[in-house]
């Protein structure tokens, strides 16, 4: 019975968690009005904790389950099934985190080089101490990023990338053409 469960909720929750990355659902700044903004903290691209994102830990319990319902076909044992499951949706689980975030960085180098001096439109306006959000089009490709830069940006500001560090860019405002 708990390998159903796992199969089917973990399953079904990555189907959800697929289906609407593909059609525009996605995590990040939330503008509620106001004075007050939601937001996901920066990730460090030198994140450590493969296992804090949703999808790897979808795709563990999702083997995890399908694993446990193969050894149980195969007539093995509580333990051994459970063994079985555990190294199925572990093996799974890692390998996935690992191809996330090799892709990650490979965006990341590709898009790093090719930012600087560009334009960018403010989505979530940088205050002191916390980071804002700009997008930027490199290459007919939309992207957004973390940015610091002046306090009195508001959403919509056209500014230009003037630097990067790590995870963020550094951004002023911008009164000319787009390149």
């Amino acid at each position: 019975m708990l390998y159903w469960i796992c199969l089917l909720s973990g399953g079904v929750t990555l189907l959800l968690s697929l289906l609407g990355s593909r059609f525009g659902s996605r995590p990040g700044p939330v503008d509620a009005g106001g004075e007050l903004h939601l937001e996901m903290p920066p990730r460090d691209p030198d994140d450590r904790t493969l296992w804090a994102r949703l999808r790897p830990a979808l795709f563990a319990v999702t083997f995890f389950g399908l694993g446990g319902l193969i050894a149980e076909f195969m007539g093995l044992s509580e333990s051994g099934r459970m063994i079985f499951a555990t190294i199925s949706g572990g093996s799974v689980g890692i390998t996935v985190a690992c191809l996330f975030r090799y892709v990650r960085r490979q965006e990341s180098g590709t898009l790093e080089e090719e930012l600087v001096g560009r334009s960018a439109t403010v989505l979530v306006p940088p205050r002191p101490g916390r980071p804002g959000r700009v997008r930027v089009v490199v290459a007919g490709q939309a992207s957004e990023v973390w940015a610091e830069g002046d306090s009195t940006l508001e959403v919509g500001t056209p500014v230009i990338v003037i630097g990067r560090d790590r995870d963020r860019v550094r951004i002023k405002r911008w009164e000319g053409g787009s390149r």
